[in-house]
């Protein structure tokens, strides 16, 4: 039986994207029992083998408003070289494009992917995740160097700024660009060093390191969440977490984070992971009240480099971890909370540190970067897909996407 998220398009018989008028005469006589639902399983939305008169409804909607975007899996190289595969097996790669530019990270929504590119390219690509066609990029100021953008709804983007003190709200329709003032939550350099992002409703996180600029070396203040709200204007967008301390505070964190952070909306919570060298414990991670806009620590000890991570459930946890044994950088999956834990090791030239959940398939997708070279033959390039609550293989190997893949995300 076909899976629902392979339906993405209520009667297109043939999966071109589209209903035409003869579809939707295939699933009227299905629907009278002149056919088999074999003859268009995706006009059978709920999968009962049958066709009902909402059904066919839905497909003649399709057929006056077009189908909605296709659900994908888009995966990058560190270069720009970019694929689009199915979110369902067997994984069909669909199409494939090279943007060109260094990647430092990519958000998609609504059948639409923001791709960063920081300096010296200083611009974010717009593109389709189904046919990976591009839009007009949005080109930023020489040197800003952006590191991540959220998609905060289908027409408003926020990215981040390594290089500057502000984040940029990003109207994606008008292509007009509004500045956030982040000077108050800078280091004594007069820079927060920006990283990742995370959003919910109106809300957004930004990872401020506050490192010395020149040196990498941590500033004597800690790392913090700013936290944004969009719905409010001038200064006050940059929201006080501690009004008990005087001037602006953001969320104090323990370590100094520096991968994506995972977020549960409805339940308020936020994870951040915060790596620290082997020998110097690892690192942690840390969980984040967003009713309350308090840090708490999360009693994970993996005895390793901590790496990127998502969350299935409170208490179900994708990790990643480093150690530094073997023919190269060394990344190692593992699933905390399911009933398979040791998943996958590979070396690469790079920690591979990107991971996607996909929900609605309950998938958990992994870009394996590696080279089979004689130090590493037991290498398995590709992306990789395991069951997300259980830690099983969906794919026996990597997916081929024509590239190393170093960054996934899921589109929906």
């Amino acid at each position: 039986m076909y899976s629902i998220a392979a339906a993405t398009c209520h009667g297109d018989c043939n999966a071109d994207g589209e209903v035409a008028v003869n579809e939707l005469i295939v699933a009227v006589n299905i629907a009278l029992g002149g056919g088999a639902i074999d003859e268009c399983t995706a006009v059978d939305a709920n999968v009962d083998g049958e066709v009902a008169i909402a059904e066919i409804i839905g497909a003649v909607n399709a057929a006056l408003f077009g189908c909605p975007p296709a659900a994908r899996v888009v995966t990058l190289s560190r270069t720009g070289r970019i694929a689009s595969l199915d979110i369902a097996a067997p994984w069909t790669v669909r199409a494939s494009n090279d943007l060109g530019a260094t990647i430092a990270s990519a958000r998609c929504r609504a059948g639409r992917c923001l791709v960063v590119h920081p300096a010296p390219h200083d611009m974010i690509s717009i593109v389709d995740a189904t046919d990976l066609s591009l839009s007009d990029p949005i080109v930023l100021e020489h040197g800003a160097d952006p590191r991540d953008v959220a998609l905060v709804d289908d027409h408003t983007a926020v990215v981040s700024l390594y290089n500057r003190a502000e984040l940029l709200e990003v109207d994606l329709t008008t292509r007009a660009i509004t500045p956030i003032d982040l000077t108050a939550l800078a280091d004594d350099d007069g820079l927060p060093e920006a990283l990742k992002l995370a959003s919910c409703g109106r809300r957004v996180f930004v990872q401020l390191q506050r490192l010395d600029h020149a040196t990498q070396v941590p500033a004597a203040m800690p790392a913090v969440l700013a936290v944004v709200d969009l719905d409010r204007s001038g200064s006050e967008r940059v929201v006080d977490a501690d009004p008990a301390t005087p001037g602006v505070q953001g969320i104090t964190l323990a370590g100094r984070p520096n991968f994506d952070m995972p977020v549960d909306c409805a339940a308020d919570i936020l994870y951040v992971a915060e790596p620290a060298p082997l020998m110097q414990g690892g690192g942690g991670y840390e969980s984040v009240d967003l009713a309350t806009l308090a840090a708490h620590d999360l009693p994970i000890d993996t005895g390793a480099e901590v790496g990127g991570f998502e969350a299935v459930e409170p208490g179900v946890f994708w990790l990643i971890t480093h150690t530094e044994f073997g023919p190269g950088p060394s990344s190692h999956l593992n699933l905390v909370g399911g009933s398979t834990s040791d998943t996958h090791n590979t070396f690469a030239n790079e920690h591979v540190n990107d991971l996607a959940l996909d929900r609605d398939e309950d998938l958990l997708f992994y870009p394996d970067a590696c080279a089979t070279l004689p130090p590493n033959p037991s290498c398995e390039p590709g992306v990789h897909v395991f069951h997300a609550h259980t830690g099983e293989r969906a794919s026996p190997t990597g997916i081929d996407s024509g590239f190393p893949p170093i960054e996934v995300v899921v589109s929906r």
